[in-house]
């Protein structure tokens, strides 16, 4: 029976196990020792369970069959003639293991003793070879030539032979090698084969080329958008070839040199590439977005004028037509029939081109508008990873160009003021459209461009509804923006007078105005107002949309809650109690003006009971004779919530600098009446509220008015007993003589004075 192969293993273990000394064992040898172990050490009589098929276990099946499919995602490594770019393999070159004579010359020798103890400890079986070893030559090793690496060598000599060829080549054949040449320069980018410092210099002699041959201007542009696109093209797609290789300095020179090509729609694309590629590296390119953006207002402000002079000169040509046909009308008792019928043919031509250029007109400003706003969807993406935080000199330059190029168009005098205003809102859109354009700094450059120094028309509420929900929707500050913005449009139906109404209707409608989000959004809205001082507009618009279409009260409500002008809300409760109450039915929640009352208690600009008529407590007391139903009109639904306030501003009014006495005093008594009403009882923290009022004449060193006096010493005797009142009227009535001795003493001083004078 043959033993099993775990004793040929064993025994060949022990027969090449080197001893404790150190031996050195040759390549042959091992390779010898390792052929003979796997010969031996194959397993001829396996089991039927190792053996693949049927019977197999399941637990090695498992195993292998994680085998096959590791195998199928690991591919081996393709060849270094399959990869696109060449490797550079230099650093792993592999070396082959040195001998012990290769030992011996790279090392210092040892000293002899050394050498005695290292020939004693070698083994005799191995003497004779280590000898044979040391005395043959050592055969050289060719040296193995690295790998190719990637250089710039194909392009260099065809960018030498489009060099030397320029100068006197044709027209047509230098276009199409410029063509070529832009070609190649892009698969080599996208290859790799051009580093990027060889990229830049290239970059700058295909410059210099195209200067020298740049007489046509149309092939002169086109070339070079050829040349930028292959550049930006070839780094953006490249795998190998990242755009931060590249210096900031050469993308702002690029920026630079693109911002003196026409604008067209190849410039947009260009221009959102250069800026997805440079997104790590803006803070040094600066200038050259700055340029870009400039050429981009230029050419925007030409077009509005180019459309403005269409309109103008359609106007002038119809109303020159219309100024001889009613000339020649009459002119019909005098002229003779001919010349009548010669005169209306002339007046009727000249009508008619005067039709087809406004026509013209027309379909050019559509056109053009179209355009516009196509070109700011574009520019928006192409800034979308600029921050106005971290890049705020880029837009606060990009600002004063656009008021340099408004400037220009105001310049023009027969430009309509609709066109003076189109670059204007443009840029605010391409911001609006932007998500990291916050809001703080939208409103500031909304209110920069829009001042009234400048002398421009203000914005169409159209257009600030449509700023407004573009800056909303990027930001990812509406739920349903498209809901949004359809229901804003069919209830507008683009007449300005209506769109700010229709635009919080619309937020109404779809959002929860009740919740954070939406008192968020009419809280942004009354910002943007009042940064333009165009607050009035929202109540005008409300109260247009109030005669067409239903207001409800829980949205002028909202729109109260979210102000933080204690005006602007006095005003839509104005608008509701006048307009609206009647079909609502409901009272205004006096609540509402929890955080505009001290405002109005102390705003020297409102009358002193405009408190009163917010909380609607003017209303409630009209033409009420009975004390009982006018206590339980005082204690309907919102008495609480108007005792509250009242108490709160009371002490306001009653201190208010800029309140006469005589005023104070009957708000005073005003007050009093409210909350005996209301309450039955007055707060002892407010009677010193009211001693104050009654006594301000005595402070002042004045006798004090009796009537005011009987009314306080009237108040404290029915809420808080005779006893009380009796004390006050002795306290007040000593208070009195004394500054009734007082005023004596002064007028016998003075009386004396004046005899011994």
């Amino acid at each position: 029976m043959t033993p099993p192969a775990s004793h040929y293993c064993r025994a060949l273990q022990r027969h090449i196990a080197s001893p404790r000394d150190s031996v050195w064992i040759s390549d042959s040898v091992l390779a010898a020792a390792f052929d003979r172990y796997c010969l031996v050490s194959k397993i001829w009589h396996r089991k039927a369970s190792n053996v693949p098929g049927p019977l197999e276990n399941r637990r090695r099946l498992g195993k292998r069959q994680m085998g096959d499919i590791s195998g199928l995602q690991c591919a081996t490594s393709p060849p270094n003639w399959a990869f696109p770019v060449p490797l550079n393999l230099s650093q792993w070159r592999w070396e082959p293991p040195q001998s012990p004579s290769d030992l011996d010359r790279t090392q210092p020798r040892r000293a002899s003793a050394d050498a005695v103890a290292f020939s004693v400890t070698l083994p005799r079986w191995l003497g004779e070879w280590a000898a044979r070893v040391e005395d043959e030559d050592q055969i050289p090793l060719p040296d193995l030539a690295p790998p190719p690496v990637a250089k710039t060598l194909p392009f260099r000599a065809l960018l030498d032979d489009f060099l030397g060829s320029i100068a006197n080549a044709p027209d047509d054949v230098f276009v199409s090698d410029t063509e070529h040449l832009c070609q190649k320069l892009q698969q080599s980018i996208f290859l790799g084969e051009i580093l990027p410092e060889d990229v830049v210099s290239i970059s700058a002699e295909l410059w210099e080329a195209l200067d020298s041959r740049s007489d046509d201007p149309s092939h002169g542009s086109q070339l070079y958008l050829s040349l930028y696109s292959a550049i930006v093209t070839g780094v953006t797609t490249s795998k190998v070839f990242r755009p931060s290789l590249l210096h900031p300095h050469f993308w702002n020179t690029l920026l630079l040199r693109m911002s003196k090509l026409p604008v067209d729609d190849a410039l947009y694309v260009l221009f959102s590439e250069v800026m997805n590629a440079t997104r790590h590296v803006h803070n040094g390119i600066v200038k050259g977005v700055a340029s870009v953006l400039a050429r981009f207002f230029f050419t925007w402000s030409i077009n509005s004028v180019e459309v403005s002079r269409l309109l103008h000169d359609a106007d002038s040509s119809r109303s020159q037509a219309r100024e001889i046909l009613s000339t020649t009308r009459s002119a019909v008792a005098v002229e003779t029939s001919l010349e009548i019928e010669s005169s209306l043919q002339r007046a009727r031509v000249e009508l008619e081109q005067a039709r087809a250029s406004l026509a013209f007109a027309d379909a050019a400003l559509s056109a053009h508008t179209r355009h516009i706003k196509a070109i700011s969807k574009a520019l928006s993406p192409a800034l979308r990873t600029l921050d106005p935080g971290s890049y705020g000199r880029l837009f606060d330059v990009a600002n004063e160009l656009v008021l340099e190029q408004i400037q220009l168009v105001l310049e023009q005098d027969w430009v309509s003021a609709t066109r003076q205003c189109e670059l204007r809102y443009n840029w605010l859109s391409v911001l609006a459209q932007m998500p990291h354009v916050r809001q703080k700094s939208l409103f500031k450059a909304t209110g920069r461009l829009c001042s009234d120094s400048l002398g421009t028309e203000p914005l169409r509420s159209t257009e600030l509804c449509s700023l407004i929900i573009s800056q909303w929707a990027s930001r990812g500050y509406l739920k349903s923006a498209g809901k949004i913005r359809q229901k804003y449009n069919n209830s507008c139906s683009g007449h300005d007078d209506k769109a700010l109404a229709s635009l919080v209707l619309a937020i109404y409608q779809e959002e929860n105005c009740l919740d954070l989000s939406g008192k968020g959004l009419y809280s942004s809205l009354w910002q943007l107002l009042a940064k333009l001082d165009r607050s009035d507009d929202m109540i005008e618009s409300l109260r247009t949309l109030s005669y067409t279409c239903r207001v409800p009260r829980d949205l002028l409500g909202a729109l109260s809650a979210a102000t933080r002008d204690h005006h602007v809300a006095l005003r839509l409760h104005t608008l509701y109690k006048r307009h609206l109450q009647r079909s609502e039915g409901a009272d205004w929640d006096p609540s509402l003006f929890e955080r505009h009352a001290e405002n109005i208690v102390l705003d020297p600009s409102l009358p002193a009971g405009t408190i009163w008529q917010a909380l609607d407590i003017d209303h409630l007391e009209k033409r009420v004779d009975n004390l009982a139903l006018r206590r339980c009109r005082h204690r309907g639904t919102y008495g609480a919530q108007r005792v509250a306030i009242i108490n709160r501003v009371a002490p306001l009014l009653m201190d208010a600098p800029h309140v006469p006495g005589r005023t104070a005093f009957r708000h005073a008594s005003r007050y009093v009446r409210f909350l005996e009403e209301v309450t039955g009882v007055l707060p002892a923290s407010y009677v010193y509220s009211l001693y104050r009022v009654v006594t301000r004449d005595l402070v002042e060193g004045q006798p004090g008015r009796t009537t005011r006096l009987l009314w306080l010493l009237n108040v404290i005797e029915r809420n808080y007993g005779k006893q009380l009142s009796h004390e006050c009227r002795h306290a007040l009535k000593r208070w009195r003589y004394m500054l009734r001795r007082l005023w004596i003493l002064r007028s016998g001083d003075q009386n004396g004075g004046t005899k011994e004078q």
